[in-house]
């Protein structure tokens, strides 16, 4: 419980621009009750869905804004803490103003954890950027089709491979 008192503390002080959302690596690890005492707007989902290896998404806060824009979050609990954090923008539009909030997020990003890494360029159909946040890694990916863009952010723990279990 503690833990998510200072861990909202810790929210309510950071950056003006990040500050736009209650999201973070900071998150990670948190039971289901800190997570709702960090997270006010967090809802447990009616129906869980099925995340990477394993994880189940049982949490969402649907009113989490960057840049103006709604990025509903989706928390990835196992063995009852959160593992995985996605935030997920869709344009509703024929028009893709995701290009100019990818570039925003990722000098944000770039504020608080250093340069990222991005490959892909803006002119491609997608992007991607991940920067390394000490015990978590945030990985941004911005695709444009046709139509709509999507911009997903996720954040997740940082695993460091040796190269003999490769």
């Amino acid at each position: 419980m503690m833990r998510g008192v200072l861990l909202a503390a810790l929210l309510a002080a950071s950056g003006a621009s990040m500050a736009q959302s209650a999201v973070g690596g900071y998150l990670l690890g948190l039971t289901d009750t800190e997570l709702q005492a960090a997270v006010p707007d967090v809802q447990r989902l009616r129906k869980t869905l099925p995340g990477p290896r394993g994880l189940r998404g049982n949490w969402e806060a649907s009113t989490t804004r960057l840049h103006g824009l709604p990025f509903p979050t989706t928390f990835y609990v196992r063995d009852q803490r959160v593992q995985r954090i996605e935030q997920l923008w869709r344009s509703n539009t024929g028009l893709c103003t995701g290009e100019p909030v990818f570039a925003a997020i990722s000098t944000d990003m770039d504020t608080l954890y250093g340069a990222g890494m991005t490959s892909g360029e803006v002119d491609d159909v997608q992007q991607s950027s991940v920067w390394q946040a000490g015990a978590f890694d945030v990985i941004g990916y911005f695709t444009r089709s046709p139509g709509p863009c999507t911009i997903r952010l996720v954040y997740q723990w940082h695993v460091v491979k040796d190269a003999s279990a490769l």
